[in-house]
């Protein structure tokens, strides 16, 4: 009985973990995508678990062995706990592949807000160079009324 129980949840759990490693890949950071892949990945398992209990239950019964289901249901009921656990554990972030930074999902406004920072920056150092403060710096300060 405890063979069958572990064998489904190696074959669970080797699923799960096959599953965990794509979602990670096909998202970049813990977004609406990520949560509800994760999601539709809990309602599969579910599905599945529930299907699996049925069968040993029915499994178990044809054979004859009544008392066994009754040893039975806990250890799969704690299965099911460490398999959503790990499921919980990815969400949160333990287990999840670390999230991508906002520069490198999107390099191209990255870039343009780094060259016109840097123009910005160029403008008002000229400026004030050169004795000149702008305007809007002199406002943006308080210093008077410009």
């Amino acid at each position: 009985m405890a063979k069958v129980i572990r064998a489904v949840e190696d074959s669970t759990a080797a699923a799960v973990s096959e599953c965990l490693a794509d979602i990670g890949k096909a998202t970049e950071h813990p977004g609406r995508q990520r949560k509800a892949m994760l999601a539709k990945l809990e309602a599969a398992l579910a599905i599945h678990l529930d299907w699996a209990e049925t069968q040993a239950i029915e499994r178990f019964t044809k054979m004859g062995m009544d008392r066994v289901i009754t040893h039975a249901q806990p250890l799969l009921a704690m299965a099911r706990d460490r398999h959503f656990a790990r499921i919980v554990d990815f969400r949160e972030g333990w287990t999840a592949p670390p999230a991508k930074v906002w520069r490198e999902r999107h390099p191209v406004y990255f870039g343009m807000g780094s060259a016109l920072s840097g123009a910005i920056l160029g403008i008002a150092s000229n400026s004030i160079a050169e004795g000149k403060w702008p305007a809007i710096i002199v406002w943006a300060l308080g210093w008077g009324n410009a």
